[in-house]
């Protein structure tokens, strides 16, 4: 896999208000409730559904394989 910046970088550029998310939960296989989860815990919201938050993250993962190949 790549490492880990270019992970976040990659993330950033798909969306710039929760790519550091999206990175995290691929690079330490992290799922959306835990986040949602950990933020709740610090009076935060999550600004996103479920289903975005896997569909960006399945946008990620197609383009780290593209990189890849």
């Amino acid at each position: 896999m790549n490492n880990k910046q270019t992970v976040i970088d990659m993330a950033m550029e798909l969306d710039s208000t929760i790519g550091q998310y999206i990175a995290d939960a691929i690079i330490d296989h992290v799922s959306y409730d835990k986040i949602v989860k950990k933020m709740a815990h610090q009076g935060k919201g999550f600004p996103i559904s479920r289903t975005q938050f896997y569909r960006k993250r399945k946008k990620l993962l197609k383009q780290i394989d593209e990189e890849k190949v």
